[in-house]
């Protein structure tokens, strides 16, 4: 793995969550998702909370 690779993946949480936030597309998110398993989990929490923030 290069370093490059193990900066884009460790991203702060807060940070992904403010590109999330400005995805719109679903292809976008799943792309988002498929960077790395941290990111796919940060992106399935995300969309958990925004379900119930919608069913309130």
């Amino acid at each position: 793995m290069s370093a490059m690779e193990a900066s884009w993946e460790w991203l702060p949480e807060t940070a992904l969550d403010l590109i999330l936030k400005k995805l719109v597309s679903l292809w976008d998110f799943v792309r988002f998702s498929a960077v790395c398993k941290r990111w796919n989990s940060i992106a399935n929490e995300n969309r958990k909370k925004d379900v119930r923030a919608d069913q309130k």
